[in-house]
C-alpha cells in the first residue's frame, strides 16, 4: 500500500485500479488528487506503459503540455505492440490537433507553442503531416493577426507574430518584409535591410516591398551623406559595402550610381589630401565594382586604373576586360583587332604623350593606317621619331575619317602590353645633329657641369617648387663646398613661370636663353649634364631624350612615380626625390643639395705656394 501527498491510503490495483482512481478524481474535479495517484503508481511501475499514459493526461489537465507530451510519447515506446495504448495515444493526438486547429485563429501564439511541443508525443508518418497542415493554417492566422497589431501601431505585438511565423518558415517572404517594416519604423535601418532584401530574395512580394527597400535606402543614404560631409570615410566604404552585400542584385540602380559616385569622390581627397593610398584604392574598388550607369563609369574606371598603377599593379590597370566592360560598347572604339584605319588621340598632357608614344609601333602592327592627332607645337619634335614610322601625323582640328578610334593612354589595355617590356628607342628623338651642336656652343662656355632646371609646370600646379626656394641651392654658399658651386644651371622653364626670373637678383651661374620651342629645348637638354625638373611635361621629354633626370615630386605624386622609392620603372636614367610631407619642399631641397655634392664634387682648392703672404 502506498500513501498519496493528500494522506488517502492507495492500494496498488494493478493498470485498473490506477485507471478507475484517475477516472474518479478528474470526474471529480479533483485533478491534483489524480495526478497523486498516477505519480505514485509510477514511482511503483516507472516503466508502466499505463501509468505513462494516465500521467501524461493528467499532466494535460493542469496545461503542462511539454511534460504531458514526453510522458505520451514514453508510454508508445514503452508498449509499441499494446493495441490499448495505441489506441489511447492516436485519440489524444488527434483530439490534439483538432482542438489546435480551432484555437488557431484566436490564439496563435499558443497553438504554435503547442504544435513545436507535440512531436514529443512520438507522432506517426501520418500525424505528422497533419500537425504541418495545422501549421500551415496557424501561418496565415499568426500573418493576419500580425497584420491587424501593425495597423494599430502595436509593433511588439505585431514583431512577436511576425518572429513565430519565422520560426515555422524561416524563409516566409511576407513575414520577413514585415518585420523589417518595423524594424525601421523602430530606428533600426540595417536589420530592416537584411530583412527585407532576404524577403525579395525569396520573392512572391507585393509591389509594397520595393517601397519599403526604398525607404530603408533613403535612411542609409542620409546616413552616407553624413560620413562624406564629415569625412569619415572609412566609415563610408564599410557601410557602403554594408549595403552592396546586403542588397545584391536588389540595390536599384539609381542608388547603385550615388553609391558609386560618393565612392569614387571619396578616392581623390584620400590619396591627394590624406596619402592614404591603401583606402582610396578600396574606394575605388568598391565604386568601381557597383557597375554603374556608363556615364559614369568611364570616370570611376580611369581613376581605379590610375591607383592601380601607383602601385606597379599593371595587370589589373590594364586589364582588357574591364577595359572593354568600360568601352565594349562603343562600336566606334578600338578594341585592338585588325582594321583599316585608326585616328589616336591625346586628351591629356605633354607627360602623358610623351611617355605613352611607346606602344604606337604595336598599333601600326595591326592597323593599315594609323593617324596621330599631335599639337603643332609638337610636330618638329616628332619628325624623325621612330616611334612615328607608319604614322600619319594630323594636327587637331584636321578632319579624318576612320573606321576605329582610341586615346594614347588606353593602348596599354586595348593591346594587352606589358609596359615594362615596351623600351623607348634610342634615340627616341633624333634632333638635326646642326642644331645639337649649334645649342652645346652656345650653352657649354666653360667645363663647368651644366644642371639644366625646370621649377615650375602649369600655373597654379601644386606640383611646381618655384624658382625662389631653389636659388640658395643654385648659388651655392661661395666657400667652395656648396650645392651649385662649380655648376652652371640652365633656366629651361618655357611657359609663364619664366616671369620668376624678373625683377630679382639671381646668381651669377643661372643662365636663361629665353622661351625656346621643344626641339631646341632638347637640344639645350642634350648640352647639359644633368636636368633637374618638377613633375611636369619637360622633365617626360628628358627622360624620354634618355638624360639623367632627377624629377622633384609631391609626397603624394602622380602614379607614375610610384608610391616609394627613386626610381621610375619607365625611365632607366631617372632619379625621385619625394618630400616628406605634401607641400613641404624642405626635405626635397636637402636630399637635392646633397645628392648635388656627391655627383658635381666642388675641385680641390689648389694650396698657397709656400712663404706666400
Amino acid at each position: 500500500m502506498a500513501t498519496p501527498s493528500n494522506g488517502e491510503a492507495v492500494t496498488d490495483g494493478g493498470p485498473s485500479g490506477l485507471a478507475a482512481r484517475v477516472t474518479a478524481s478528474l470526474a471529480a474535479d479533483d485533478a491534483a488528487g489524480a495526478f497523486a495517484a498516477a505519480s505514485t503508481y509510477l514511482s511503483l511501475h516507472p516503466d508502466d506503459a499505463h501509468a505513462l499514459q494516465f500521467c501524461a493526461i493528467v499532466e494535460r489537465r493542469f496545461q503542462r503540455h511539454a511534460r504531458s507530451f514526453a510522458l505520451l510519447g514514453r508510454s508508445l515506446r514503452t508498449a509499441p505492440d499494446d493495441d490499448a495504448i495505441r489506441r489511447n495515444h492516436d485519440d489524444v493526438v488527434k483530439g490534439t490537433l483538432a482542438q489546435l486547429l480551432r484555437m488557431a485563429d484566436g490564439e496563435p501564439l499558443l497553438v504554435k507553442a503547442l504544435c513545436d511541443l507535440l512531436p514529443l508525443a512520438g507522432l506517426s508518418d501520418a500525424e505528422m503531416a497533419a500537425l504541418e497542415q495545422v501549421r500551415g493554417y496557424l501561418l496565415q492566422a499568426l500573418l493576419h493577426q500580425g497584420v491587424a497589431h501593425h495597423q494599430a501601431d502595436r509593433w511588439e505585438e505585431a514583431a512577436a507574430r511576425y518572429r513565430a511565423v519565422l520560426e515555422v518558415d524561416p524563409r516566409h517572404a511576407d513575414a520577413l518584409h514585415l518585420l523589417g517594416k518595423i524594424d525601421r519604423q523602430q530606428g533600426r535601418p540595417w536589420a530592416a535591410l537584411q530583412r527585407i532584401a532576404a524577403a525579395l530574395d525569396i520573392g512572391g512580394l507585393p509591389p509594397e516591398a520595393e517601397h519599403s527597400l526604398h525607404a530603408c535606402l533613403n535612411d542609409l543614404f542620409r546616413e552616407l551623406e553624413q560620413r562624406c560631409e564629415a569625412k569619415d570615410y572609412p566609415a563610408l566604404l564599410d557601410s557602403a559595402s554594408r549595403i552592396q552585400a546586403l542588397c545584391g542584385r536588389h540595390l536599384p540602380a539609381p542608388y547603385r550610381d550615388f553609391m558609386s559616385a560618393l565612392l569614387h569622390n571619396a578616392s581623390f581627397p584620400l590619396y591627394s589630401e590624406h596619402g592614404d593610398h591603401a583606402l582610396a584604392l578600396a574606394c575605388s574598388e568598391a565604386a568601381f565594382a557597383l557597375t554603374p550607369s556608363p556615364r559614369i563609369h568611364a570616370q570611376i574606371y580611369d581613376q581605379l586604373r590610375l591607383l592601380r598603377l601607383a602601385t606597379r599593379d599593371y595587370a589589373r590597370a590594364w586589364n582588357p576586360k574591364d577595359w572593354a566592360l568600360v568601352h565594349g560598347g562603343s562600336p566606334e572604339i578600338w578594341d585592338g583587332s585588325p582594321c583599316r584605319s585608326l585616328l589616336v588621340a591625346n586628351s591629356n598632357g605633354l607627360g602623358d604623350f610623351l611617355q605613352f608614344l611607346r606602344f604606337l609601333p604595336e598599333a601600326v602592327r595591326r592597323v593599315e593606317r594609323v593617324f596621330l592627332r599631335v599639337r603643332p607645337d609638337l610636330m618638329p619634335l616628332l619628325r624623325n621619331s621612330p616611334l612615328l614610322r607608319g604614322v600619319t601625323v594630323v594636327p587637331p582640328g584636321t578632319p579624318v575619317e576612320t573606321e576605329r578610334e582610341c586615346e594614347l593612354f588606353g593602348l596599354p589595355n586595348i593591346l594587352g602590353l606589358d609596359p615594362l617590356r615596351v623600351p623607348l628607342p634610342a634615340p627616341c628623338f633624333p634632333l638635326p645633329a646642326d642644331l645639337v651642336a649649334d645649342w652645346r656652343r652656345v650653352v657649354r662656355r666653360s667645363d663647368r657641369p651644366h644642371i639644366g632646371l625646370v621649377w615650375a609646370g602649369d600655373a597654379q600646379d601644386p606640383r611646381s617648387i618655384g624658382l625662389a626656394p631653389l636659388l640658395p641651392v643654385i648659388a651655392g654658399d661661395g666657400a667652395g663646398d656648396g650645392a651649385g658651386d662649380g655648376a652652371v644651371f640652365i633656366a629651361l622653364q618655357n611657359n609663364v613661370a619664366k616671369a620668376e626670373l624678373l625683377g630679382r637678383s639671381l646668381p651669377d651661374n643661372l643662365q636663361d636663353f629665353g622661351l625656346q620651342g621643344l626641339p631646341n629645348l632638347a637640344a639645350i637638354m642634350m648640352a647639359c649634364d644633368l636636368i633637374v625638373s618638377v613633375d611636369c611635361g619637360l622633365a617626360h621629354l628628358a627622360c624620354t631624350l634618355g638624360l639623367e633626370c632627377w624629377v622633384m615630386v609631391q609626397r603624394h605624386c602622380d602614379w607614375r612615380w610610384h608610391l616609394e622609392g627613386d626610381r621610375c620603372d619607365w625611365y632607366p636614367r631617372a632619379r625621385v626625390f619625394r618630400q616628406a610631407g605634401q607641400g613641404d619642399w624642405s626635405a626635397v631641397i636637402g636630399a637635392l643639395e646633397d645628392a648635388l655634392r656627391l655627383r658635381f664634387p666642388a675641385p680641390a682648392p689648389i694650396p698657397a705656394p709656400a712663404g706666400a703672404p
